[in-house]
């Protein structure tokens, strides 16, 4: 402990592990160096940062401030504003996990290693969180101690800010969502169709959705609408529970995938009127395709909540689907074209505007 006068002092600790706390923090590693001076903490090695924050990583207040905990092998420096580290990082708060190779982690104030204040400071909040390489991020949402929603996301840089709830990635990368879905009847996109009936759908209790990108991913988290540019793929579908995920090559019955240029994905809220859902609208040589149908389009809009899809035109090209009419009867579709139609998989319904023509075969 070096004391050069009543707030300047360096402080270095070693151990296996080596703990410095007070209020503010919780710091554990092999090296440990405290300089109040200068307010930065670095630690050498690998260790762990522990910090109270009333707010989860998504942005809503916590019922009480939980710790956030942040893992690495190798460095850490912070400054009381940014604490930047390296190698293996991982991070921990209220359900959420999040690794990468880099991170960054902001807070909302300057933490001041020199001030003596008590407990009357304002508490220490999360502003933004930075990861680069090999991005890693998952989190659960529970009502009611009951888990409702898993989100999963891979990229090569993320950046989210709790302020305002915007969030960026940069591809190539993946998002995946489980939905709890709860007990419905089958008016979903892709169902079979028998005649003109809808086949009935067997219950499941969890909707799944996999976009697969390799440009720009940005959102706000606040609003819970999310854009992706350069769409590989995107796969849906039900399925039994919040471990299983859908193949494209063995659909549900109301399973489907799409290929697009770029695709705005948004979560609607529960209403008086209608439950949660989801709205999709891709633009772009959209290529639609689910068990009973395939189609080709400029635009393609979604809303789950209608079980409806929009397919238009670019103004010289029109929309194009191929449909069974009966079930099974796949090798012999009737297709449509127009500049825009209105689709309802789940009762094989199809209405078009400026119709251009049809035949029966594909």
């Amino acid at each position: 402990l070096w004391n050069y006068g009543d707030t300047n002092q360096v402080l270095q600790v070693y151990g296996k592990p080596a703990q410095v706390q007070d209020r503010k923090l919780q710091l554990e590693g092999p090296d440990i160096r405290f300089d109040r001076v200068e307010n930065r903490a670095i630690v050498n090695g690998a260790g762990v940062l522990r910090v109270p924050v009333p707010r989860g990583m998504d942005g809503k207040p916590l019922p009480e401030p939980q710790l956030l905990d942040v893992f690495w092998k190798e460095k850490m420096d912070f400054d009381g504003l940014v604490a930047k580290f390296f190698a293996n990082v991982r991070s921990q708060l209220n359900g959420s996990e999040l690794k990468c190779e880099e991170m960054y982690v902001t807070f909302n104030r300057r933490v001041n290693f020199a001030d003596d204040g008590g407990g009357n400071q304002p508490q220490t909040d999360i502003h933004s969180v930075t990861c680069r390489d090999g991005v890693d991020l998952k989190s659960y949402e529970y009502q009611d101690n009951r888990l409702v929603s898993v989100r999963k996301a891979r990229g090569f840089e993320f950046s989210v800010n709790q302020s305002t709830g915007d969030i960026t990635s940069q591809g190539p990368g993946t998002l995946e969502l489980w939905r709890r879905a709860g007990k419905r009847d089958g008016a979903k996109p892709g169902a079979q169709v028998a005649g003109n009936r809808a086949r009935q759908v067997n219950a499941s209790d969890w909707e799944y959705t996999r976009i697969i990108f390799h440009g720009k991913m940005s959102g706000n988290i606040k609003d819970r609408r999310t854009k992706f540019r350069d769409v590989e793929r995107v796969v849906y579908g039900s399925i039994a529970n919040s471990t299983e995920t859908i193949d494209e090559e063995r659909l549900p019955p109301d399973g489907g995938w799409m290929q697009c240029r770029e695709l705005e994905l948004k979560q609607v809220p529960a209403s008086k009127d209608v439950k949660e859902h989801v709205t999709l609208k891709a633009v772009g040589n959209v290529v639609l395709d689910g068990r009973s149908f395939h189609a080709l389009a400029h635009q393609v809009t979604f809303d789950e909540s209608k079980d409806q899809y929009i397919l238009s035109g670019d103004g010289k090209r029109d929309a194009t689907i191929w449909r069974e009419t009966v079930l099974g009867g796949g090798l012999n579709p009737q297709s449509s074209s127009s500049q825009r139609m209105r689709f309802r998989p789940s009762k094989n319904e199809l209405q078009s505007d400026w119709v251009s023509g049809g035949e029966g075969q594909r």
